[in-house]
């Protein structure tokens, strides 16, 4: 994935956008493997989760991806578990992330002036995921936000 040049033209058929949140748009798929286009307009992003059993690698086609990575906490809200951010990452256009099954992170749009997300993920075997919910969202928007206005000095 790392030496793969691909472009948005490339897989341009799969570059759909939602209004009301991020699109999965899946490109192939069998027992083995899940090949997808996902795409966020500005400030969308993923539910917080982990991968179930899933290994994970994705490339940025477009814009900027930010990961928001959790640790999962003892408490539970509504019988969701919750976890605590423990760190942030930017990944530039190109860059290749992996992810295994059980990391737990949430994906956020944050470029600057509205620009788009693209990112190209396959996942083995298929996705399943766990959804969790931030012990203090607050906390996780503002350690974002501070690792963000860091990043621009």
């Amino acid at each position: 994935m790392l030496e793969a040049d691909i472009s948005r033209q490339d897989i341009a058929p799969f570059c759909i956008f939602g209004d009301e949140g991020y699109r999965r748009n899946l490109v192939s798929r069998s027992d083995w493997y899940e090949l997808l286009v996902l795409c966020w307009k500005a400030g969308q992003k993923s539910p917080v989760h982990d991968h179930c059993g899933s290994s994970c690698v994705f490339k940025i086609i477009e814009g900027a991806a930010t990961e928001i990575r959790g640790e999962l906490t003892s408490e539970h809200r509504n019988k969701v578990k919750l976890v605590r951010p423990s760190a942030v990452e930017v990944y530039g256009g190109g860059s290749v992330c992996a992810s295994t099954s059980s990391d737990i992170h949430e994906i956020v749009n944050t470029n600057p002036g509205g620009s788009d997300l693209i990112t190209l993920h396959v996942y083995s075997p298929p996705l399943h995921m766990n959804v969790y919910e931030y012990q203090n969202p607050a906390e996780a928007s503002q350690q974002m936000e501070q690792f963000l206005g860091a990043r621009a000095l």
